[in-house]
């Protein structure tokens, strides 16, 4: 299991992960094609990623970014559906973590409101993250857009300092371009 960075617009497999990404995300929950797009060929604290097997098959895209506090976050992680129970999603998660060393893993889970965001849920602490204690509305993708209501979950320890209202500001201001008090 590997994940191989798309670095630029024209790698094969960004068409893969798009396609993964819109069939695994509602539109409130992803940015646009051209924003996501730009983003993999200009953003240098932005990682897109494939999940490869170890026949060398695309099976799962990643996305995610660095955060100057030294934390990661997690933007987007799917696993094509007929895969979805098999282990892929785990061996990629570990493969992420083991990439990133000790550096704190964060990420937003829909509410625990019905059995698939609870299974959700379920996966990520059998993978070792927690809940973290905090209201979160994941801030819209798009002007005029209305923020979700989620969770976080994070992985490891917070660096020296560093709060999960200090992450949410950091979350809001690079990943959403909006300071966290518009909405």
């Amino acid at each position: 299991m590997r994940l191989s960075e798309i670095l630029s617009t024209d790698d094969p497999l960004l068409d893969f992960n798009l396609r993964l990404l819109l069939d695994s995300f509602p539109p409130e929950e992803r940015r646009d094609e051209s924003a996501w797009r730009r983003l993999t060929a200009s953003e240098p604290t932005f990682h897109n990623t494939t999940v490869i097997d170890d026949a060398e098959n695309p099976v799962g895209m990643l996305t995610y970014w660095d955060f100057p506090e030294g934390a990661v976050y997690i933007e987007h992680f799917a696993t094509l559906p007929r895969l979805r129970g098999s282990g892929i999603g785990s061996a990629a998660l570990r493969r992420l973590i083991a990439d990133v060393g000790q550096r704190p893993i964060l990420l937003e889970v829909e509410m625990p409101d019905d059995e698939i965001s609870r299974r959700r849920i379920g996966f990520y602490q059998r993978e070792g993250f927690g809940l973290l204690d905090i209201d979160y509305i994941q801030p819209p993708y798009r002007r005029g857009g209305k923020g979700v209501e989620m969770r976080l979950m994070l992985r490891g320890r917070l660096p020296e300092g560093v709060s999960a209202a200090d992450l949410t500001t950091t979350l809001a201001e690079i990943v959403y371009h909006r300071p966290l008090r518009d909405f």
